[in-house]
């Protein structure tokens, strides 16, 4: 009630919306469950809820997982891809794509990597693109690789077949790695799209190949700069299953980086 006096009905119901959902419902019931175990003086227990419901309040909070995306993609806000000079080669790493229900391909979250790549070509910029990303068979045996999703998808966006090319690799190591044998030590210019909170690991791991791509992010987590406001606030403290998402993503890459991978 007291939000939509102050802020409207349309922000107080995207609130409830959000409350009601896996996640902050979680949250609420840990709440619950913390305010009743220190009524009956029960510290063991209030204590044994304390503890999830802060690991969820940080991991679902809007503004730590803004924060971590902007650690993640900071040296890469300024590069403008479709401004940048023609590329030689430009290489997309596989992840944007997946197959649907009715073996559709399609673009996932992290489809900007492919609508990219595909405006990219269409403006000069590239008259070839290599396609990375072999699935896993003992996940998926009879599944398509993302390779070949991409080539699908870019040949669908009016990419001709013949610029497209298709290399291995299950993860991002195995992907660089195929990529140094086939491009290290070549004197042409590439550019290497993938989502930018993923792009120092690649870049990484390209430099480890012999390898030095020029970086071209997509998939931006980082919003443009604009005026925060007390609804956005108040939604982005409450956790919500995509920021959950968001979070485990980007926590992937710093353990990857800890790992070496």
């Amino acid at each position: 009630a007291g939000t939509w006096w102050a802020l409207g009905r349309t922000v107080a119901e995207k609130i409830m919306t959000a409350l009601v959902m896996p996640a902050s419902l979680t949250w609420l019931l840990l709440l619950v469950a913390i305010l009743a175990a220190r009524r009956a003086g029960r510290r063991d227990l209030m204590l044994a809820a304390v503890i999830p419901w802060t690991l969820l309040t940080l991991l679902g909070n809007g503004i730590v997982a803004a924060s971590l995306a902007f650690s993640l993609e900071s040296p890469y806000l300024s590069i403008h891809p479709l401004e940048s000079e023609p590329f030689d080669t430009v290489v997309l790493l596989g992840g944007g794509t997946s197959v649907g229900g009715n073996e559709r391909v399609q673009g996932n979250g992290a489809g900007d990597r492919v609508l990219l790549a595909a405006q990219m070509y269409h403006a000069g910029l590239t008259g070839r693109i290599i396609c990375t990303g072999h699935r896993i068979v003992e996940l998926d045996p009879d599944g398509t690789d993302q390779a070949e999703q991409a080539r699908q998808l870019l040949v669908s966006l009016g990419v001709p077949d013949q610029s497209i090319e298709m290399l291995d690799g299950r993860n991002t190591s195995e992907e660089l790695r195929s990529l140094g044998e086939s491009l290290a030590d070549s004197d042409q210019r590439i550019g290497l799209i993938t989502s930018a909170w993923h792009l120092t690991r690649a870049l990484r791991l390209a430099a480890h190949n012999n390898l030095h791509p020029e970086p071209l992010p997509a998939d931006l987590i980082t919003p443009p700069d604009n005026v925060t406001t007390t609804a956005g606030i108040v939604l982005a403290c409450i956790p919500q299953d995509g920021t959950l998402w968001t979070v485990s993503r980007l926590l992937k890459e710093y353990l990857a980086t800890l790992v070496g991978r």
